[in-house]
């Protein structure tokens, strides 16, 4: 699993960009991974897009991930799903998806670290560290140093989001972080696929 870059999509309407131009211009830019994530939708435009998404892979090397839906992950043969805290459980999940399906679970705090991890998460997604104003009820920023030590408590990969952008990344990858997941960082940069390449250049310098 690669995780170094790890970009959520959105649909932007104000700039006239979609789930699928911020999907193309993250792989462009060399993002590791996709999230597919879209609350607002229906089931059918959503596996429409999922589909569309994963048509991408026959040209760039890069992971997909559904939020939230175990069951269009599944229809569409993506690399994974990532799951809230309200969503499946990571044990039923297990129980339904394929073997080889990676299960990502968000985690807000070092309690709900732990237990992803003992209920078989192969991944977490820990934020935010810093404020949001991507997600609606956000929780409040845990900041770098719980993340460090969240970090430095499981074995699995641990993905930083929230709130990352180029000037505040180092922390993160102090922390000890696996990967930064980012959204508005692209969705809303005047150039999509240059912010991704200039992340994924910047992430890369301080392995």
């Amino acid at each position: 699993m690669n995780f170094d870059l790890y970009v959520i999509t959105e649909n932007v309407p104000e700039l006239a960009r979609d789930h699928l131009d911020v999907a193309r211009a993250a792989v462009a830019g060399g993002a590791s991974a996709v999230q597919l994530r879209d609350k607002n939708i229906s089931g059918r435009e959503l596996l429409d897009l999922a589909r569309s998404i994963m048509s991408l892979k026959i040209k760039y090397d890069f992971q997909v991930f559904i939020n939230d839906r175990l069951d269009i992950a599944m229809a569409v043969s993506a690399d994974g799903v990532h799951l809230g805290q309200s969503d499946i459980s990571v044990i039923n999940a297990k129980r339904i998806a394929p073997t080889e399906m990676i299960i990502g679970v968000s985690a807000t705090n070092y309690d709900e670290a732990l237990k992803a991890e003992r209920d078989g998460a192969d991944y977490l997604g820990v934020g935010p560290i810093f404020f949001t104003s991507s997600k609606n009820n956000a929780a409040d920023p845990i900041g770098p140093e719980v993340l460090k030590y969240i970090c430095s408590s499981v074995k699995i990969p641990v993905i930083a989001i929230g709130g990352i952008r180029g000037d505040n990344m180092d922390s993160i990858m102090e922390a000890g972080a696996d990967g930064i997941a980012v959204i508005s960082a692209v969705t809303r940069a005047s150039n999509m696929q240059a912010a991704v390449s200039g992340l994924v250049n910047r992430i890369r310098k301080g392995r």
